[in-house]
């Protein structure tokens, strides 16, 4: 039973209850979520599950948690979801607002190095680890939680009712190209403001630009090359932990690197590089093609260095920091044009970019390195760096929510590398609940790499501080 909130700080003990009382019901819903492998697979795309039935199926099951939790659920045709709960009381002056909250229920590949099942949360020295406990399942049931609190403590305590309506968006495709958000915005109205609880705390007004796309070989004819298979990277934005490739005549090469999210690159270690040079440099130069060396070496020059040195891309502001990038995939694909059994070398590159380089030269610098070899660069996601005022109240409500409940006075927002759906939004912000301050034992895996895990702790203390931010938000 929720306690009545005054003045003497029970509104604390009411969260401490809420968590003594569900937290395994916390767990439970974050568990359903991980036992689905919701990576995207357009591949098998169908009506209702537009990136694959794995995003589909997750989608559907975090709308059945909220409809649980006692809120309204809306499926936008496998695109994206919503569950609305409306205000339980009128604002003091005003048109009453909407509130949003939105998470991804897709997750990147598990990719190689596990030691725990990535489809499975396994309970380990206080934390659970599983894909998406961080990025982004665990994060978006625990603030889904803290709006059933503080509804559940609104029916309690009238003045504790929330005089806006809410909305918990659930995303489907974030990991990739953001079609949900796209999707959402055609067919339905923004909030008036937003967070996502998918980035580091205390809160983030301001991301890096975004630039990824593919270095694309000439056609390898039947015959001309060595290579049999090559691959390597679990996902675009990730530094490659694993890589491999088969030359005829010889056994699989497989190589093991570090992976990391491409927006914190530093401390990875990339697989595709290393493949790149034991190919180019060992027995196999004698079996491979020109074409195929070439551009193996240049992807490896252009890649080889976080900060983009090597093609003269190194560029930081005051703002964002430095340009980071990483060459997340490799791979092979047809090329029926220049006859059967052709095929072309395609690698990833994602680049974080500060204000202070322009998309434009990036991509020129990428494509006067892939023609020197006869190359081409292929376009994908491209977004341009974005910004919010860090003077606004909703931010404010935000940041002294985390001050609050953490201790931390000196906590001041910030910008980052990562791309997350608050770009995407006219009113909106990154909420956590990353702290990569805090030491975590060397095993712990972080969000995209191998056993990511979060501590029992600091899903606990994400809870209270969603909790008291939609309080602080009601209160402006």
């Amino acid at each position: 039973m929720l306690t009545r909130t005054t003045a003497d700080g029970t509104f604390e003990e009411a969260l401490d209850a809420y968590l003594d009382a569900n937290m395994d019901e916390i767990i439970g819903d974050i568990a359903t979520l991980v036992a689905i492998p919701s990576v995207e697979d357009t591949d098998h795309a169908a009506p209702a599950a537009p990136f694959g039935p794995g995003p589909a199926r997750a989608l559907a099951a975090a709308l059945d948690i909220a409809q649980r939790l006692g809120l309204a659920p809306v499926n936008g045709e496998g695109y994206v979801g919503f569950a609305d709960l409306p205000a339980g009381r009128e604002p003091a002056e005003g048109p009453r607002k909407t509130i949003g909250i939105i998470g991804h229920v897709d997750v990147v590949a598990p990719g190689p190095g596990w030691a725990f099942e990535a489809w499975n949360v396994t309970r380990h020295e206080g934390y659970l680890v599983g894909r998406g406990v961080l990025d982004d399942k665990g994060p978006l049931m625990v603030a889904l939680h803290a709006l059933h609190f503080l509804h559940e403590l609104g029916k309690q305590v009238p003045e504790e009712a929330l005089p806006y309506d809410t909305r918990v968006i659930f995303g489907a495709n974030e990991e990739t190209s953001m079609e949900d958000v796209a999707y959402y915005r055609e067919h339905f109205g923004d909030p008036d403001f937003l967070f996502t609880p998918d980035a580091e705390f205390p809160v983030g007004y301001g991301e890096k630009g975004i630039f990824q796309g593919w270095l694309v070989s000439r056609p390898i004819l039947p015959g001309e090359g060595g290579l049999v298979a090559i691959a390597g990277g679990a996902a675009m934005n990730a530094v490659p932990g694993q890589a491999g490739a088969q030359i005829r005549g010889y056994s699989p090469v497989v190589v093991v690197g570090q992976s990391a999210h491409a927006a914190k690159p530093y401390g990875g270690v990339s697989a595709i590089v290393k493949l790149i040079d034991t190919l180019v440099e060992g027995p196999y130069t004698t079996t491979l093609c020109s074409a195929e060396i070439e551009f193996l070496t240049m992807c490896a020059r252009v890649t080889r260095y976080f900060d983009g040195r090597s093609i003269e891309l190194e560029s930081k502001d005051d703002m964002f920091g430095p340009l980071t990038l990483v060459g997340g995939t490799i791979g092979m694909e047809p090329a029926p044009e220049a006859g059967e059994g052709a095929f072309r070398l395609v690698q990833g590159i994602d680049i974080r970019f500060p204000t202070s380089i322009t998309s434009e030269h990036i991509r020129r610098r990428l494509a006067d390195e892939a023609a020197s070899v006869g190359a081409t660069l292929r376009d994908g996601k491209l977004e341009e760096p974005y910004l919010t005022a860090v003077d606004g109240p909703e931010l404010g409500a935000l940041l002294s929510a985390y001050r609050s409940v953490s201790g931390d006075d000196e906590a001041e927002p910030f910008t980052m590398g990562g791309g997350t759906y608050a770009r995407r939004f006219p009113n909106a912000v990154s909420f956590g609940m990353e702290r990569p301050w805090i030491e975590e034992p060397a095993w712990v895996g972080s969000m995209h790499g191998p056993d990511e895990a979060v501590s029992v702790e600091a899903l606990k203390l994400a809870f209270k501080v969603y909790a008291t931010a939609l309080r602080n938000l009601a209160q402006l």
